[in-house]
């Protein structure tokens, strides 16, 4: 399946059609694994490395490419996490007015990468302490005891539910 994290700039009605129905389309996905983190490309490598050119005469390249206005992207792995089934790539679509892909656009990718990659990192381990912190809640939440962790003057910082019930019943506990 395909998850859109974020999306910046462009029209928002061919957004929204390459969301609904051409992102499905995208003919680079069989080859995007072939990519590792770090590595940059655009269409004429991905082209390359699929070894089909016809695609460019399919569904994706002419009813949302070039109705888009488009004729390039260029991007790179910034994610690959096969144990978590996580692979995250950065896309820049190039307007037909600005032309393809050069080389100096490329290293200019290939800079910014790094940076694109450790955001992208903290998102998710971010993402990964919520989701661990929601589980460790449900396993308190689900005890029968009261569990209450304090800081180092005693104030309670966290109470499960059953800390909470007991709490309420009581207006002192020691």
């Amino acid at each position: 399946s395909v998850a859109f994290g974020a999306r910046w700039g462009g029209d928002c009605h061919w957004n929204e059609l390459s969301e609904t129905k051409y992102a499905q389309l995208m003919p680079f996905y069989p080859i995007l694994h072939q990519y590792k983190v770090g590595d940059i490309y655009s269409n004429e490598d991905m082209l390359q490395r699929l070894g089909d050119r016809s695609v460019l005469e399919g569904p994706f390249f002419k009813e949302w490419v070039e109705p888009a206005g488009l004729c390039d992207t260029i991007g790179g792995v910034v994610m690959d996490v096969p144990s978590r089934g996580r692979f995250g790539v950065f896309n820049l679509l190039l307007p037909a007015s600005r032309g393809i892909a050069t080389p100096r656009d490329l290293e200019i990718c290939r800079l910014l990468a790094p940076h694109i990659r450790r955001a992208v990192t903290i998102g998710d381990l971010l993402g990964m302490r919520t989701m661990a912190g929601r589980a460790l809640d449900m396993v308190l939440d689900s005890l029968a005891n009261s569990v209450f962790v304090t800081d180092g003057e005693r104030r309670v910082v966290y109470a499960n539910r059953a800390g909470l019930d007991l709490a309420a019943r009581r207006t002192h506990l020691v």
